[in-house]
């Protein structure tokens, strides 16, 4: 057996996965809820209209740029990373009662966001870009960015303070 070969074991390639698609959901997360405050501030600030195909579309870019950013930054985290951090990190995500939890609130907003855009359209509601119909790529990746971003502030809002584990102790390290 090669180095390479020894290095890579499928246990250690399972935790790298989850660990990444714990962080890029994160950054998905994150990115949804920041996205769209931004482009409330800023349609405010133009005095725009906000409309939901706007916010779906604020939503959508922050979205992107958290993926891409918590990916970045998970890639390098994990590369300073042991065995053993990156075991114990996959358990404790894996028995955290509010990180799951988020993260199915958060993908249920996002089913229910793209279904209820998709309805919208559907049955003849146009939802428009800066006045022309959007396609419905960009309907179906609105309402789901969307949704996500409110999945997650359901979770805020009615998930009981005394349960909270205080602050995410990933972020001390960085």
């Amino acid at each position: 057996m090669s180095a390479t070969e020894e290095d890579i074991t499928p246990d250690k390639a399972w935790f790298r996965l989850a660990l990444m698609t714990h962080v890029l959901s994160k950054g998905l997360q994150a990115g949804s809820i920041v996205g769209t405050v931004v482009h409330v501030g800023h349609s405010l600030a133009r005095k725009r209209q906000i409309t939901p195909m706007s916010l779906g579309r604020g939503a959508t870019v922050g979205a992107v740029v958290g993926f891409l950013g918590a990916g970045a930054l998970g890639v390098v985290k994990m590369w300073r990373m042991d065995d053993d951090g990156l075991r114990d990190r996959v358990h404790r995500l894996e028995h955290n009662l509010g990180q799951n939890r988020v993260d199915v609130l958060a993908g249920m907003g996002g089913l229910t966001g793209a279904f209820l855009f998709s309805a919208y359209r559907f049955t003849g509601g146009q939802l428009a870009i800066r006045g022309r119909p959007a396609g419905w790529n960009a309907t179906v990746l609105a309402g789901l960015s969307l949704g996500v971003g409110l999945g997650v502030l359901v979770h805020v809002a009615t998930w009981p303070r005394a349960r909270s584990e205080g602050p995410n102790k990933m972020l001390k390290e960085l």
